[in-house]
């Protein structure tokens, strides 16, 4: 049951980042991309970076996020850090994903389980800086409310789909949260997305499980600087 609900939670992720690339998501879509490569007046906060796992902890310099796992939570291979591994040094490895990012391809940078039956999922994707300039992160979440229903019910298994916008505390102020409850094969589950948005970058945290105590991990991420 719990390595099935992980399989069912994590589909719906992917299947809700791939729509931040999506036409409708604006008609004015700039192709016009960031530059990757930072020049000596340029400081790390301000060039996107893929960030990296540090101490159990997702850490991002350019979202300016740190963003702690629960104990006993471990990092696997679904997302590209942990796929990089000991080549996360390798300029050439670490570009290849950036520059599929810049081409606004939704790319999992990292992914926590515990028990198979928590899940911490970090997004990343490029959608043009016109985009992120006119649409905040309330409308964001708010956009995908209903698809992320069909989402489920596409892949199957689940039942009582609810899905609600609220604000939550997060890095120390409001931010809106798109929040997600139902049964998957008779079992409640419950999902979170926030978003961080910055010069045309979104970056997708999805935290999901079978009680509450994945979500107070929420509480725990704080600003890098």
């Amino acid at each position: 049951m719990n390595k099935l609900l992980n399989k069912k939670i994590i589909i719906p992720v992917l299947a809700l980042s791939m729509l931040f690339s999506a036409p409708a998501y604006a008609t004015e879509k700039t192709n016009e991309l960031p530059q990757n490569e930072a020049n000596a007046t340029e400081t790390q906060n301000t060039v996107f970076t893929l960030g990296e796992i540090k101490d159990g902890a997702y850490e991002n310099s350019f979202f300016n996020v740190r963003f702690p796992v629960l104990k006993g939570m471990k990092f696997d291979r679904d997302g590209k850090l942990t796929e990089l591994g000991k080549k996360v040094s390798d300029p050439a490895a670490v570009n290849a994903i950036i520059d599929q990012i810049n081409g606004s391809t939704p790319v999992i940078l990292a992914n926590a389980t515990t028990n198979k039956s928590s899940v911490f999922t970090v997004i990343a994707t490029y959608v043009g800086k016109n985009i992120t300039d006119k649409y905040d992160e309330k409308s964001i979440v708010e956009s995908k409310a209903k698809q992320v229903i069909d989402d489920y019910n596409n892949v199957g298994g689940f039942s009582d789909l609810n899905a609600t916008i609220d604000s939550i505390a997060f890095l120390g102020e409001k931010h809106p949260s798109l929040n997600v409850t139902g049964k998957v094969d008779g079992v409640n589950f419950r999902q979170r997305f926030l978003c961080l948005t910055k010069d045309g970058y979104v970056m997708l945290f999805s935290i999901a499980g079978t009680n509450d105590s994945p979500f107070g991990l929420i509480d725990q991420a704080t600003r890098l600087y």
